[in-house]
């Protein structure tokens, strides 16, 4: 990721000495991180971060300088600061839970009732479920009446609820109450892990339980007996932590949600990842998790366990399918409470976890016959019913098409199916609480940019097209990505946004080459005819003239060409557009691109090109790409004499794998004098 903004903030006062770093990232071309670490001077720092997808610039400036201004009120002072500001968004308006929702009212009333000891008898709603939707919807409001209910608890699960709710809308103060459930529950391991989740989110100021080193080391003897299956609960579910506590074994815990079999030893692992991805709003963690249960084959029934009276197999089917219809149950509360912060990041995770290249989806039907008694023909008449591709994928298909307009569960609860007379995808807007994706239009561009399956990808069109003021917030960045996609109707999106955007009078060059490189013709045609407008402002820009080299589609290529035959560049452009194509031939690991390139040098920059030092030439030389090792002999065939040439560069066309080289090292050497010759004999 590229840096582009930083800050740090420093908090001094009596014995407390805090430190708040800010940064702003480039994630990817037009896509935005603001993260952000913490903890006392000096010690080691916690990592966090503000968006749980990227963003657009703007609005990540605007997320940016919103956390400076509360560290700022705060008592923080701002010590060190650096990088560029962008203009602030012109944001869609997004709504706040509505704070007079009677389930709101219910849920905080019957909380404060609890609290003062009034709380009714025999209440249909359990208190745990009360005190974990309260956390759910982060009702910032009910966090005293929470804490103050911890004395009288003696259950685990209204522990390990009060834990989830203070951790999500507490504040440094109820802290108190998490120190009482950790004693209360010292030997209940699934407790005492969200005590851990929710003392790290109330106590940023708070050291980090070890040194990083520390935590790696812990960390390494953990994922060995895990991958052994020798790790208890308590192991299991520590690796989570600390990898919430140190992010840099945030890839560690990724791979082992792809790999690690779920069996007895492995599964207190996945339910805390679980846990944990829902507790933090981890859209990418969470996403995974879910695609590993829903992929993964529920196991057996251990009749030899049972006999021996050994502890029974664990993930069989009746657990994996509560895991499955959990994830729906989850996504409806998170949808429920009105707040897109709370549904859209997760929501966003499932949906791009699938991938039609790697799932392979299919789909499926069944059939049954009636039949009318007929002698003669005995006739039968089928009755088919179709499943979607990702039928079986219960919280993805649920995400697309939850309202069940042409869907609905089968009889077992185990998967989606068309209803009688349906079938395929979509035919409209059926998913659930489309008011928050109305107002999520940074998650729908990245569902666009990474999502890999076609219900996912026509999803998003759906929702974008449906709101027109999302074009609004698509800049050159995301035009570009989606004229790159490798999804045809995501492709002529880009070009409608593109031609809706383009100002001939400002031409916006990094959107005109996204239109060239676009593997959409038509879309290449419309760069051609813009580029013959824009012509005149190419004198001068090495940098587009560059990215040129790199097209991948020989009609604009040739396109560009034929508008650039009659425009004269000064030899500071020439000399610039070299050094960058050569610069970015030596990092290329394929044959095509590089071909294309250097053919492109030697028709913009002939005399520049021909003119490079032995050294960049030797770098061309002993590259391994052909077009690379091609490009150095034909410089050094241009070149009047030479007498001179470094030993290294004729051996190197001489003795290369590719044939055309050796061609041309023979050619080479036989421009050679036969006094030279004799010399480097």
């Amino acid at each position: 990721m590229k840096l582009i903004r930083q800050t740090t903030l420093h908090f001094q006062e009596g014995t407390s000495d805090k430190v708040y770093e800010l940064d702003l990232c480039e994630a990817g071309d037009g896509e935005f991180l603001v993260n952000y670490r913490y903890g006392r001077r000096g010690a080691a720092l916690r990592e966090g971060t503000k968006t749980p997808f990227p963003i657009s610039r703007a609005k990540a400036e605007a997320v940016f300088e919103s956390l400076m201004t509360e560290k700022t009120s705060k008592g923080y002072r701002i010590t060190t600061s650096g990088g560029t500001t962008a203009p602030q968004p012109a944001v869609v308006p997004t709504s706040a839970p509505a704070q007079a929702d009677p389930r709101r009212i219910a849920i905080a009333r019957r909380l404060a009732d609890e609290a003062a000891g009034k709380g009714p008898k025999n209440a249909p709603w359990k208190l745990s479920r009360v005190i974990w939707r309260a956390g759910a919807w982060k009702m910032t409001e009910t966090a005293d009446d929470i804490a103050a209910l911890v004395p009288g608890m003696k259950k685990e699960m209204d522990f390990w609820c009060a834990a989830w709710a203070l951790g999500r809308c507490g504040q440094p103060k109820h802290a108190v109450a998490l120190d009482l459930i950790a004693e209360r529950a010292k030997s209940v391991t699934w407790v005492l892990s969200m005590v851990s989740e929710a003392r790290m989110a109330l106590a940023p100021g708070e050291p980090a339980p070890m040194a990083a080193s520390d935590s790696l080391n812990r960390a390494a003897l953990l994922e060995t007996a895990l991958r052994e299956g020798t790790a208890d609960e308590s192991a299991q579910r520590e690796i989570v932590l600390l990898a919430t506590a140190n992010p840099a074994l945030r890839d560690t815990v990724h791979e082992l949600v792809r790999s690690l079999p779920l069996k007895r030893g492995t599964m207190a692992f996945f339910r805390q990842v679980l846990k944990s991805a829902e507790f933090r709003l981890d859209a990418e963690l969470y996403g995974q998790v879910v695609r590993r249960i829903e992929q993964s084959t529920a196991n057996p029934i251990d009749y030899y366990a049972i006999r021996k009276k050994l502890p029974p197999a664990v993930f069989m089917s009746p657990t994996r399918n509560y895991l499955r219809r959990a994830v729906i149950r989850h996504l409806r509360v998170m949808g429920e409470s009105g707040d897109p912060s709370l549904f859209i990041p997760l929501a966003t995770g499932v949906l791009v976890s699938l991938d039609d290249a790697v799932d392979k989806p299919r789909e499926t039907s069944t059939a049954t016959y009636t039949y009318t008694y007929d002698r003669t023909t005995r006739r039968s008449i089928e009755h088919r019913i179709w499943s979607p591709r990702y039928g079986n994928r219960l919280g993805f298909t649920w995400l697309l098409r939850g309202t069940e307009a042409t869907v609905e569960m089968n009889g077992t609860n185990t998967g989606f199916r068309n209803k009688p007379g349906d079938r395929g995808d979509a035919k409209g807007r059926e998913e659930p609480f489309p008011e928050l994706w109305n107002q999520a239009p940074d998650a729908v561009a990245h569902l666009l940019r990474h999502a890999r399956s076609e219900e996912a990808q026509r999803f998003a069109l759906r929702v974008w097209r449906a709101n027109p003021a999302f074009n609004d917030e698509a800049d050159s960045g995301l035009i570009g990505d989606l004229l790159a996609s490798w999804f045809a109707d995501t492709v002529a999106l880009g070009l409608e946004i593109a031609r809706a955007k383009w100002n001939a009078s400002s031409p916006d060059l990094k959107l005109l080459l996204a239109m060239l490189d676009s593997s959409l013709a038509e879309a290449r045609q419309q760069g051609v005819a813009w580029l013959r407008e824009a012509a005149s402002l190419l004198q001068g820009d090495a940098e587009f003239l560059s990215a040129v080299a790199f097209l991948g589609h020989e009609d604009a290529r040739a396109g560009v060409r034929e508008i650039l035959r009659s425009t004269n560049l000064t030899s500071a452009v020439r000399e610039q557009i070299v050094a960058r194509v050569i610069s970015g031939l030596l990092a290329l690991d394929e044959d095509t691109p590089a071909g294309a390139a250097t053919d492109w040098l030697e028709f913009i920059a002939p005399a520049e090109t021909a003119a490079l030092p032995d050294e960049h030439v030797a770098s061309l030389a002993g590259h391994p790409l052909e077009a690379c090792q091609l490009l150095a002999v034909r410089i050094l065939l241009k070149r009047p004499s030479l007498s001179g040439l470094p030993e290294p560069l004729l051996m190197a066309a001489l003795s290369s794998e590719h044939a055309s080289v050796r061609a041309l090292g023979m050619e080479l050497l036989g421009k050679l004098r036969d006094d030279e010759l004799a010399a480097r004999v």
